[in-house]
Formats: structure tokens, C-alpha cells, sequence
């Protein structure tokens, strides 16, 4: 019997020595995620018209780091005006207003991002286009409402519209 243990307990060793490794599949998918959102500090731009300059000249109102976005891939910016300008019945067209983007504090410099300025319009505008995605980048923009005669003879008070920024994937 112990002629027999003898080869069956090396047999079975080695079959045991054998098995010392597994195998497994790893799979890292990939899924397109995007975020936009506009800086809590400047929720509201303001362009105050007080003066003959203003009236003349037009006013500006620099917005640093105003857009934040995060994007695994390509993606474009397009901003789009809901109505025009609205105070009570009154109403300025949001044509003249302009927005220039320029980059943020946010993000390395890369010459690959298109920057397009644009006037305000109730119809989309691609504003922004980059050819490659970011894990966190901040844009600058100018909001600037040129001189216009529309201004005159209007009432006096508040004038405002509600600005949407959206992000794509090119």
C-alpha cells in the first residue's frame, strides 16, 4: 500500500504545484462626462449705464473665471439668449450686447481652443471650441452692450434676460 501512497501523493503534489496562478479580465470603460456652471459670485452681470460716457461709448463688465467646465472628450460652447432684454412692456434687443472669451485663471494654455467672440442672440452661438477635453478649465468673458440710440427714450429701470451656456461634445 505504501508502493501505491508514494506515487499518488506525488501525483497529487504536483497537479497542487501546478494551479499557483489565475487569470481575470479587467475592462475600463470609458463614458463621455461634461459639466458647465457659470461662478456662484456672478450669478448677476450688471452693465450700469450712468453717465454720458456709458451712453456714448457703451459699457463693459469683465467676468474672470465666469464659466467652468469639465469634459472628458472635444467640446464646443454655445450661449443663447432666452427673450431679449425685458423691463415691464419695455424691451432693448440683446444684439447689443457682445461677449468676448478669453482663458481662464484655470487650465493650461493650449493652442488647440477656439475662442470666438459674438454677439448675444435668441439663437445659439458657438463661443467656445476645444479639440481636446479638460478636467477643469475656466473661461473669462466680457460682456460688453455697445452705444446704441435704442437706449434712448426708454424707461428707466432694469432691463434683463436669462443667458444660457451649454457645452457639446464635438
Amino acid at each position: 500500500m505504501r508502493n501505491i501512497l508514494a506515487p499518488l501523493f506525488l501525483l497529487f503534489s504536483f497537479v497542487l504545484s501546478a494551479q499557483n496562478s489565475a487569470q481575470s479580465n479587467l475592462n475600463v470603460i470609458l463614458k463621455p462626462i461634461q459639466s458647465i456652471k457659470i461662478n456662484d459670485q456672478q450669478q448677476h452681470v450688471n452693465l450700469s449705464f450712468e453717465t454720458v460716457e456709458d451712453y456714448t461709448k457703451g459699457k463693459i463688465s469683465n467676468q474672470a473665471d465666469h464659466i467652468e467646465v469639465m469634459s472628458s472628450g472635444t467640446y464646443e460652447i454655445r450661449v443663447v439668449a432666452q427673450a431679449p432684454l425685458m423691463h415691464n412692456a419695455d424691451e432693448i434687443r440683446v444684439e447689443h450686447i457682445g461677449l468676448n472669451p478669453s482663458l481662464g485663471a484655470i487650465g493650461d494654455f493650449r493652442d488647440n481652443i477656439t475662442l470666438l467672440p459674438v454677439s448675444l442672440s435668441m439663437r445659439e452661438r458657438n463661443m467656445i471650441q476645444s479639440n481636446a477635453g479638460d478636467v477643469k478649465r475656466t473661461f473669462n468673458v466680457s460682456y460688453k452692450m455697445n452705444a446704441s440710440d435704442e437706449l434712448l427714450n426708454k424707461p428707466v429701470g432694469t432691463y434683463s434676460t436669462v443667458i444660457t451656456y451649454t457645452i457639446l461634445s464635438l
